[in-house]
This record gives C-alpha cells, structure tokens and sequence, in this order.
C-alpha cells in the first residue's frame, strides 16, 4: 500500500550516519589489522549499496511466498551455526565466523528466526495455546538456535534469539498464562546460563564492578565511560575524539557508540537513539495496517 517515506528516509539517514562514524572510528583499528585505513569504510559502503538493493527489492516481493521456503531457509541457518561450531574462524577469542570469517551466520540467524517463527506461528495459529502443539515446539525451537549461538560463545545473540521468539509469541495472540510461564523458565534459564557460563560470569562481574568503581571495571567499559564524559552534551567535534587513539576497543563495530558519544555529545547520541524510536514507531504502524496476522 504504497511506500513509508518516513521508515524509508529514517533508516537511508541512519546508513548515511552510519558511514560518516565508520570513516571517523576505523582507521586505527583497520592499521593495527595490516589493512589499509580506509578499509572498513569501502566495507560498509559496498554492503550498505547491497543492503539498499535487497531492500528494494524485498519490499517489492509478497511475504507470503516466504512461507514456501521458510524451512529451507531455517535448515541452511542452523547448518552454518553447525559449520561456525565445527570449523569457525577464531576472532578475539571467540569462534562467529565461517568461510573465511566473511559471514557471521548468528546475524542471518535474526532475520530467518523472525521468518520462520511468524509464519510457524501463523500456520499454528489453532493450537497456539496448547503447550504441547505450541508452546514446547516453539521452545524447542528457539532452543536450538540459541544453544548453537551461545556455544560460539555470543550471549547478546542467543539472548536476542530468545527474545524475538517471546515477542512474536505475545503479538501472534499467546496466552498471558503461557506467556508467564515463558518468562518465568527464561529468567531461570538465563539465571543459570550466566552464573555457569564463563562469558555471562564475566560480563555480570565486569557490569557490578562498574557500578561500584567505573575505574575498576573492564577496560571496554572504562573506556567507553571516559568517551561518554569527554562528549559532555555538544561533543568535542566530528572526528575529534581520542579515546579511538588511546584504547577503546575495535572502535569501528563494538564500540561505535562510545566514538559517537564522545564526537558528538549528548545530542548526537539522542538523535540516533530517537531514529531508532521513529523505526520503531514506523514499524508498529505498517504491522498495525497488515492484511492478516502473519503480515503483522
């Protein structure tokens, strides 16, 4: 039913934004690489081209003709988080990667999970509430993607994982019963997973160690903090930041926002964090205007 120029300028603006940051925070981390320092700008450039397509010409595609090859496409997912566990390429101690450490397939395992779950859920839509036709199938699910994620180990992805199959739940019209009993087994889950697992042990000691005494905590948080109160509320100016210099961790990616923070102050971190809301807000209504349930 048309086109929401509004969904559509918030995200190209945040891709423009994207690029601008990318430029800014990548240098030095591309030469410590051995790559040259405009190497991870030419690399989101050529994907954000990409990215544009697929764009384009996904919103010109039916959604319901994903129903025929939701599976395929849930089967070639968890073969590539089968191949990362078997022979995944180590990146800063942690194995995410295959084929050379080109594709991540946790991330495509985002997307396919929203597919596969909405559409399963769709063709479940009877027996939604019957915990032995819905629910534990839906767990199981959601578990087997999750536990081959978090094996790499990337907890923020299996927890992201778990999350999306609980929402898509809620919106697919799941009872609060179940739902609590979800909540309830997933905070139990999560409980142990974080207090046995050495990644979730660490990243809760690094987070309560912050809180008490920022300058004790990790040298990521650390860091990220001094980027934040050197950005003060206009920032020290677009490219102008020197945490990047001085020890903030891989810049270009995982700490990006600390480069923004600081580059751009309190404001500029509120106006990414508003385009996110204005998506946010966008989606709600196109699923709000959906033909039917799976649309939505």
């Amino acid at each position: 039913e048309g086109v929401d120029w509004i969904l559509v300028g918030t995200v190209i603006g945040l891709v423009l934004f994207g690029l601008i940051m990318v430029y800014s925070a990548g240098p030095k981390f591309a030469i410590l690489q051995d790559l040259t320092p405009e190497y991870f700008l030419e690399r989101q450039v050529l994907w954000a081209i990409l990215g544009l397509v697929v764009m384009f010409v996904g919103s010109r595609i039916d959604y319901h003709l994903l129903r025929r090859f939701t599976v395929l496409m849930m089967l070639i997912t968890l073969g590539l988080l089968i191949l990362v566990a078997i022979s995944g390429v180590d990146t800063l101690g942690a194995r995410r990667s295959a084929i050379g450490g080109s594709v991540r397939p946790s991330e495509l395992a985002k997307l396919v999970t929203i597919i596969y779950v909405s559409v399963w859920l769709y063709a479940k839509r009877e027996v939604l509430n019957d915990i032995t036709l819905g629910l534990l199938p839906l767990m199981g699910i959601l578990g087997i993607t999750g536990g081959l994620i978090l094996i790499q180990p990337d907890l923020s992805a299996a927890i992201t994982i778990i999350l999306l199959g609980g929402i898509l739940y809620f919106l697919a019209g799941g009872e609060w019963r179940q739902i609590a009993l979800v909540m309830v087994v997933s905070l139990l889950v999560g409980w142990v997973v974080v207090n046995v697992y050495p990644t979730g042990i660490k990243r809760i000691a690094d987070y309560m160690t912050a809180l008490r005494d920022p300058e004790l905590s990790s040298q990521h948080v650390l860091h990220s903090l001094i980027a934040v109160i050197n950005g003060r509320v206009f920032g020290v100016g677009l490219g102008l930041g020197s945490t990047k210099f001085t020890g903030l961790p891989v810049a270009p990616t995982d700490s990006i926002f600390a480069v923004i923070a600081e580059e751009l102050g309190l404001l500029g971190s509120g106006v990414v964090i508003v385009a996110y809301l204005v998506i946010l807000w966008r989606g709600l209504m196109i699923a709000g205007r959906a033909s039917d349930r799976l649309g939505s």
